[in-house]
């Protein structure tokens, strides 16, 4: 997967739910987590992370609060200089390439 996101301007990703949820509760249930996302993003030097697919029980502040945790691991893992742009799609949201 790295390969093909390679350079990417733009990834738009199912991280349909935390890293904790993915590997306690949901861990069958086939979808990705925010974590994943950003780590296969940073590796390929993507420009921007747009997570989406959100799990329809999280309220509009848990995603809020999954987007601020990952925009946070982000500035942990990535390299220096070369910041990865996180976002999390909502109804309406128009990305420039």
């Amino acid at each position: 997967m790295i390969d093909f996101y390679r350079g990417a301007d733009l990834v738009i990703f199912d991280a349909m739910y935390s890293l904790s949820d993915m590997i306690t509760i949901r861990q069958d249930w086939g979808h990705s987590s925010n974590v994943v996302g950003v780590d296969l993003c940073v590796r390929a030097r993507v420009k921007h992370y747009c997570m989406f697919h959100h799990e329809p029980a999280y309220s509009d502040e848990t995603i809020d609060t999954v987007l601020h945790e990952t925009k946070r691991y982000e500035e942990i893992v990535r390299e220096k200089n070369d910041a990865l742009q996180v976002s999390s799609a909502y109804d309406g949201l128009v990305l420039q390439v």
